[in-house]
């Protein structure tokens, strides 16, 4: 895919979601700590539940599990293989099975039949597809937006990353309008921060490169929406 085609400069507020899948519709696979287990983690107030959308062969959730041991974390991915190789990756850590959820399925309509509104503390959306040519599918204008904000408990949290600068513009100007506040917003590459440790392996690759990655975090305030 060229990354280097100018974004669209038109921005409009997303439409407000409707889902039309229904449960037994959807397609999902599990390995490791069972849904209903991870997902009866929000109402437990030693312990947050954290949610990655797209999280490929499994590199950040299982860090994130390593370095916390209370937290309970669903981690997503659609595609079948980066799946099958997280899967694994999670069997090679028989500590963390029962703390990550990993899942075979489409995110949104999977948090959507899944997650009640104020249960997710985090979630995480690391180095998205960009959708150069269908701008309407990136995530802060995508109508799912609406539904993932509900889902979140006041005071809850979006980490998202991307390497591109029009990406991350567009982030900043729609975050107001769906309630977000920027509490991160840091821009850096690894001249000017040498000791970070990547995430994922997309990160890894535009940190070797040098590229310059843009690093977000928004707290959600539902009294603001």
């Amino acid at each position: 895919m060229n990354f280097d085609r100018p974004f669209p400069k038109s921005i409009t507020a997303p439409r407000e979601f409707k889902s039309r899948s229904r449960i037994d519709e959807l397609r999902i696979e599990t390995t490791g700590l069972a849904l209903g287990r991870a997902l009866a983690s929000a109402d437990q107030s030693n312990s947050r539940l954290i949610v990655e959308i797209g999280c490929g062969v499994g590199w950040h959730p299982i860090q994130m599990a390593t370095e916390n041991s209370q937290d309970k974390i669903v981690a997503i991915e659609r595609t079948s293989e980066k799946y099958r190789r997280f899967a694994q990756r999670l069997h090679r850590h028989p500590e963390l099975l029962e703390r990550v959820c990993a899942v075979h399925s489409d995110a949104i309509h999977f948090i959507d039949q899944y997650f009640l509104e104020q249960t997710i503390d985090q979630c995480w959306i690391l180095y998205p597809n960009p959708e150069l040519k269908r701008p309407n599918l990136r995530w802060f204008r995508t109508p799912f937006i609406h539904r993932l904000c509900r889902s979140l408990k006041s005071g809850g949290t979006i980490h998202l990353a991307t390497n591109l600068s029009e990406y991350a513009d567009e982030c900043r100007q729609l975050a107001p309008a769906l309630g977000l506040r920027i509490v991160l917003d840091e821009t850096f590459n690894k001249t000017t921060k040498p000791n970070f440790n990547s995430r994922t392996h997309f990160e890894k690759k535009y940190f070797d490169r040098g590229e310059q990655l843009h690093d977000f975090v928004f707290e959600y305030d539902r009294g603001n929406k």
